[in-house]
């Protein structure tokens, strides 16, 4: 018995070959279009992200520094029987806060505008040292805050008595979500961003953008 004549099967493999050496060079070239176009596309969502994190930084500096600011115009006000609803006052006009409260020099409680949790180790706080060493002004970030009730930022300001002497501390607890950026459709959705110090230490985190 003979086998059958191998001629056609040879022409179809060779007409095969000589396709897919023709389209080769086609492939290639969708292949590297793709990967160029990935990178571009990785590249441009890199800079929308990090504009948009610098916006949201530059949000949320400007409203801390603008408690800071407000702190150090009401401290010649926060002395006598005025103090407490003087801070009311204020927080019932400033939105963000949820609790501003002044401390005398030996970090006690001298008035606020809400409840203050009792803490018999605040005047050995890093952050009350560093006010009474002579800093002006510092910024802590809370995970959890019982004024906030959630996350929180606290905005510390130095008060000082007639002689420029340390007389004790300002502070307003900013929450976490009145930092929240504007929405930005600009940015995929889900998108957030964490909050840190100028030393990159963690201060919060979750702030959605988008």
């Amino acid at each position: 018995m003979t086998s059958a004549p191998a001629g056609p099967l040879t022409i179809r493999v060779r007409l095969g070959l000589a396709l897919a050496l023709a389209l080769a060079p086609v492939l290639m070239m969708g292949v590297i279009q793709a990967a160029v176009a990935f990178h571009h596309d990785s590249e441009e969502r890199r800079a929308v992200l990090t504009s948009a994190a610098e916006r949201a930084a530059a949000e949320a500096r400007a409203h801390i520094d603008s408690a800071v600011i407000m702190l150090q115009t009401i401290a010649p006000a926060t002395v006598g029987l005025d103090c407490a609803p003087r801070l009311a006052e204020v927080m019932s006009r400033s939105a963000g806060f949820s609790n501003l409260i002044r401390f005398d020099r030996d970090a006690r409680v001298a008035c606020a505008a809400a409840s203050v949790p009792a803490d018999p180790r605040r005047s050995g706080q890093p952050w009350f040292r560093r006010l009474a060493a002579g800093e002006k002004t510092v910024i802590e970030g809370h995970q959890y805050s019982t004024s906030a009730q959630g996350p929180a930022i606290s905005a510390l300001v130095r008060a000082e008595d007639a002689q420029h002497s340390f007389d004790g501390a300002l502070v307003a607890i900013i929450r976490l979500d009145s930092l929240r950026p504007t929405t930005d459709r600009s940015l995929p959705a889900g998108s957030q961003v964490a909050l840190t110090d100028s030393r990159g230490a963690w201060l919060a985190g979750g702030l959605g953008l988008a």
